[in-house]
């Protein structure tokens, strides 16, 4: 080949090769479109694109719904660029998108599809919302039924989330909407009509007859299986036992309780929409009003006059029926025993059974119901008592404003009035009840300040009713006739041209000489009870030696009280005096070292059966303190010591 030929071909190879090798680094060198988002702008009708790209580049382009946006800033030093896309139209099947040059790269963002799981959702049911976006984003959200769905996690390394709708609680009906959004309020959304059946109850299986104490099986079928299934019988849930093979019919196993004509009942979740009921006769097969003992096949006596009733898995032998009892204290705690209806307070162990529910002492009941009363002691919720006391102290707990110093002093005429010489029109208030007919019960004295003035406040529950006896009323200088007409609807209601409020439904009087406001009326023993029920948790001990936990278990009656606030200042204290005395005390804000105090008490007055001890937790001091009168400590005697009388900074 001629020489010169030769040269030109080899430059022509160069020269091509040179080409191909920089055209080579140009497209080796083209920024790529890695990630879009999208968010809402603050102005109206407005949002912000950001498009990323593998390095910046000007020819960088966004586009909204086929209309080009305007290129705002890069976002820090990152090759990411802010668009804003003006007057924008937000809705179903919008697309962001980002180019680079002349469509030399490009990456829309749109959500793609919508699955729902299962495909025929049950209302009420667990529902999952699959949304499949064209690149994975994380401000992606999901709604079935107008209820938000929770992100879950991303399917494999696809751009498709999955929800869950757990707690949707969907109802039921047609086209309800599977929805998923980009952003919120929603910039890109696609949604989907699903259809929503409720989970209905096919079928109930129950025996026509039952023996009363004897368990029954029962079924109820379900058009699909569904977890808050639930099956009754005389208004009481049945154990869930297990389903029944394949099938969606779940077996339940109940209690026949008492004796007579019932209804079993299937429910789905408590919705009345939702149940079917079928009716069973329980039998006894014993007479005279006896119970069948399903265990020992045999009939058990009527036990609801019995001072000792027969117990059988806690249940006693009532009128033919097996009722479920506890056992409970009579008020002064010397005896223990049964009533024949769970909400009742035993009176007395020997009291006349057909007087039950007739809250007068002369009748000697033996149970009394909720909500009534003998004297001071009240028959609270499950058979528990209380004292009128408590809800007297109430009420004048709830008269002073929040944040102002009081104190509080409940507790026996002898100690309240005795101990705190207070003057009510010349007089001191034990003068009020000197009558030896034992007129009123505890006491409760405020002291505290309303509208800039002192106000020293008295309030008792009286043993007989006004219209009964009017004594109380002359001893405090009211007419006698000032409380005719007080409605019995459990409310304080003044009596005319006095300073008196009269509660007729609980028998309770409350008065000073001037104008008071009772203000809001509060009966709600919780106050109290979580007082002392943060005692006892922060004591955190058990009992001393007397062994006597009751009270700190069961704390109700609060006929001894003492609650006092002076600047930061806080002592709030109870004592039940019944059987083994119990003693609560807390102390807020105290420099003094309160637990040093009663460390040095007990050490030279505890014995084996008495003690107190304290505990230090932040700024409180925390004391209990348990005994009798024939202990060598006695809770009783230093009462005053740690309340009224306490001298500590």
């Amino acid at each position: 080949m001629n020489p010169k030929k030769k040269s030109e071909a080899l430059f022509l190879v160069f020269l091509i090769s040179l080409i191909a090798i920089s055209t080579s680094a140009v497209y080796a060198a083209q920024p790529t479109i890695t990630d879009i988002s999208v968010k809402n702008s603050k102005v109206s009708g407005e949002i912000e694109v950001f498009c990323t790209t593998t390095s910046r580049i000007d020819n960088l382009y966004a586009y909204f719904d086929n209309k080009q946006c305007a290129w705002d800033l890069w976002v820090g030093a990152t090759p990411q660029s802010k668009f804003t896309c003006k007057n924008v139209i937000l809705g179903e099947g919008k697309a962001v998108k980002c180019v680079i040059g002349n469509n030399i790269a490009e990456k829309s963002l749109t959500i793609e599809t919508i699955e729902v799981n299962p495909a025929q959702p049950i209302a009420n049911s667990q529902i999952e919302v699959f949304c499949t976006t064209t690149s994975r984003i994380d401000n992606l959200y999901a709604y079935f039924d107008n209820n938000k769905c929770l992100w879950d996690s991303w399917i494999d390394a696809t751009p498709k989330s999955k929800f869950v709708c757990g707690a949707a609680f969907v109802s039921e009906g047609k086209n309800k909407n599977a929805k998923c959004i980009i952003d919120e309020p929603p910039i890109i959304e696609k949604t989907l009509a699903k259809d929503v059946n409720l989970a209905r109850i096919e079928t109930i299986e129950a025996p026509a007859e039952a023996t009363v104490g004897t368990s029954i099986e029962v079924f109820c079928a379900t058009t699909s299986r569904i977890e808050n299934l639930y099956a009754y019988l005389d208004n009481k849930r049945c154990d869930w036992k297990f389903w029944i093979d394949t099938t969606s019919k779940s077996k339940f196993v109940c209690d026949a309780i008492t004796v007579g004509q019932k209804t079993v009942k299937c429910d789905i979740g408590g919705q009345s929409s939702t149940e079917k009921t079928s009716n069973i006769n329980v039998k006894n097969p014993c007479e005279n009003n006896k119970c069948w003992d399903k265990t020992s096949k045999k009939c058990i006596d009527n036990q609801k006059d019995a001072q000792n009733p027969q117990l059988i898995e806690n249940k006693i032998c009532i009128d033919g029926n097996w009722q479920y009892s506890d056992s409970r204290y009579t008020p002064n705690k010397e005896s223990r025993g049964y009533c024949p209806e769970q909400n009742q307070c035993l009176v007395s162990l020997s009291g006349d059974p057909s007087a039950n529910n007739i809250p007068i002492p002369e009748k000697n009941p033996r149970c009394i119901a909720q909500g009534q009363f003998i004297n001071n002691d009240y028959c609270d919720e499950n058979g528990e008592w209380s004292t009128l006391t408590k809800f007297v102290a109430l009420q004048l707990k709830n008269m002073v404003s929040s944040g102002s110093d009081y104190i509080l002093f409940c507790g026996s005429p002898e100690t309240v009035l005795n101990d705190l010489s207070y003057q009510l029109e010349g007089k001191l208030i034990k003068d009020f009840i000197s009558k030896p007919n034992n007129l009123a019960n505890n006491f409760c004295v405020l002291s505290y300040t309303q509208n800039n003035a002192n106000k020293v406040v008295i309030g008792t529950s009286l043993n007989k009713p006004l219209e009964e006896d009017k004594d109380f009323l002359k001893s405090i200088s009211v007419n006698i006739d000032a409380c005719n007409g007080i409605k019995d609807d459990g409310t304080y209601q003044k009596c005319s041209n006095t300073n008196a409020w009269y509660n007729k439904k609980m028998r309770s009087i409350i008065y000073n000489k001037n104008e008071i406001l009772i203000g809001q009326q509060n009966t709600q023993s919780s106050f109290l009870k979580n007082i002392f029920a943060e005692i006892k948790t922060k004591l955190g001990i058990s009992p001393l030696p007397a062994g006597d936990n009751t009270f700190v278990e069961n704390l109700a009656r609060f006929d001894k009280l003492y609650l006092s606030k002076n600047g930061n200042k806080e002592i709030k204290a109870s004592i039940d005096e019944r059987g083994t005395k119990n003693l609560l005390a807390q102390y807020f804000n105290f420099n003094t070292d309160i637990c040093k105090i009663v460390e040095n008490y007990n050490a030279k007055n505890n014995d084996a059966s008495s003690g107190i001890k304290c505990r230090k937790d932040g700024n409180a001091f925390y004391v209990i303190a348990q005994g009798s009168s024939s202990s060598k400590l006695d809770p009783s005697k230093i009462w005053n010591d740690l309340t009224s009388k306490l001298r500590v900074i």
